[in-house]
């Protein structure tokens, strides 16, 4: 079955067959997620301190936690220091997955398509923005079962974090797994666990939707071409 599109996403495209459209464009919903990692494991491995590895890279200590962790990923430039001072190919401390190669489809006019999940339409870049504006919800509250709009949110948020944090940090430093972490250490676990409770909380109303493609290698190397 062929779509014929008039670029019609200002308003919000409605599509009767939502699964077999993106089947057939071989689109997905992108959740964000930090990519896993086997840095701590290899730290083990080679012996070396973190407090080293900071010191030789030149990453700072709460930056290179976070990466070693899976709460943030690397830059670049970052990942290939990491990856030449502990002697390991950059692309095995920082593997790639099969769904990790897509890039953000988008309308005719270059602007990035979204998918809202309560109307089931397809917003562009522009009739996400337009639909916001005029108040339309961004959130859905998973323990309150309602949809909620930005600002809503964000005031939920900031009295989970006012209420929640320290009792969240007492609870860690009780804890015998975490015992002789620094408090500054405890501080950013607890509110990593905050936030990932937040995040599990709220589901955001517009997903950026992805093009999955299959990479491959020319014969002499360079650049790959996309199916």
């Amino acid at each position: 079955m062929k779509f014929i599109l008039d670029n019609p996403y200002d308003e919000g495209l409605w599509i009767e067959n939502i699964e077999e459209f993106f089947k057939e464009r071989d689109y997905f919903l992108v959740e964000s997620k930090v990519k896993e990692n086997n840095l701590q494991l290899l730290i083990n491995q080679v012996g070396i301190s973190v407090s080293d590895l900071q010191k030789i890279t030149g990453i700072s200590k709460q930056n290179l936690n976070e990466i070693i962790y899976g709460e943030s990923n690397p830059s670049i430039d970052k990942a290939l220091k990491i990856a030449y001072v502990l002697n390991y190919p950059v692309e095995q401390l920082f593997p790639l997955k099969p769904e990790d190669w897509y890039h953000y489809a988008t309308d005719e006019e270059g602007k990035t398509l979204y998918f809202n999940i309560i109307d089931g339409k397809i917003y562009n870049t522009t009739g996400k923005k337009l639909a916001i504006k005029n108040g339309k919800y961004e959130y859905y509250d998973n323990v309150e079962k309602r949809y909620v709009t930005k600002k809503e949110y964000k005031q939920i948020v900031s009295n989970l974090q006012k209420s929640e944090l320290q009792t969240r940090y007492d609870g860690l430093k009780q804890d015998e797994k975490y015992k002789g972490i620094s408090a500054n250490r405890l501080r950013r676990i607890a509110k990593i666990q905050l936030q990932s409770d937040i995040d599990k909380r709220f589901k955001k109303v517009y997903i950026p939707i992805g093009k999955r493609f299959t990479p491959y290698y020319f014969p002499k190397g360079g650049d790959y071409e996309v199916e």
